[in-house]
């Protein structure tokens, strides 16, 4: 017996409620293609099923919990996701490093006093979201092989958490937040409040790259942006990421130029 072609919401719901579990979009579609829920795939059409539903804000069926990670919108989910403990510092700490705006190149000062410190703050996302006295540490990491960068499209972002949504405009940069399970017994040698583990973590969850993949990684600099809401809230570390091999996931939606 051939079982009936599912639609695309449907066919997602049904991978996202049986793994319970975030899930990438290269994840989500290669389960569904697992389990021949779908006759044939498109990724386009699994996109815009998952972007279309997101646009409903509240009333959606999924919800986006990070940068292309995706779960069934529960109260649950929802608070888990507000009480996300986040590494920050408070913004008045720039100051005394010496404020900039934009990129500074010199990064090792801001490492020292921002990251290898005995007792990082982790403040739930829900009170850092909007709060102008802390600064957010997040990674910005530029893939490069054979002196091509990765790109990808943005559409992820969903307007019900107040950020920007920027439709078909390519974006170098990968990473996102440093969160308390970063920093660990497995990472505590690392002595940078679990930086260096978030960064790996959200090079694998968005695009599928492991550790053995990255050839070399450098830190190339410092990122503060007080130009907008958003940037006045964030910080980032920038770093350069050579890969051995082009392996990641969404090939459809990140790519080579």
């Amino acid at each position: 017996m051939v079982m009936k072609s599912l639609s695309y919401p449907k066919a997602i719901e049904v991978v996202l409620s049986v793994l319970k579990r975030p899930l990438s979009m290269f994840e989500i579609e290669r389960e569904i293609v697992r389990r021949e829920l779908i006759k044939k795939v498109n990724s386009g059409s699994l996109r815009k099923a998952i972007y279309d539903d997101l646009e409903k804000g509240d009333s959606s069926i999924f919800l986006q919990i990070e940068y292309n990670l995706y779960m069934l919108r529960s109260s649950e989910v929802v608070s888990e996701i507000n009480n996300l403990p986040i590494l920050v510092f408070e913004t008045k700490k720039l100051e005394a490093l010496g404020y900039f705006h934009t990129i500074k190149k010199d990064y090792r000062r801001y490492v020292d006093s921002i990251l290898k410190v005995d007792n990082p703050i982790f403040l739930p996302r829900a009170k850092a979201e909007g709060n102008a006295n802390y600064k957010q540490v997040v990674s910005y990491a530029l893939i490069m092989y054979k002196k091509k960068f990765l790109r990808f499209t943005r559409h992820e972002y969903k307007r019900n958490r107040d950020l920007d949504r920027i439709d078909g405009k390519f974006s170098l940069g990968f990473g996102g937040h440093v969160q308390f399970e970063d920093s660990n017994l497995f990472t505590v040698n690392d002595n940078d409040s679990g930086y260096t583990a978030s960064l790996f973590r959200e090079l694998n969850e968005e695009i599928g790259i492991q550790e053995q993949d990255i050839k070399e990684i450098r830190t190339i600099g410092v990122l503060n942006d007080d130009s907008t809401p958003k940037g006045k809230c964030h910080f980032a570390f920038l770093h350069l990421v050579e890969l051995d091999n082009p392996k990641f996931g969404d090939k459809e939606r990140v790519t080579l130029p």
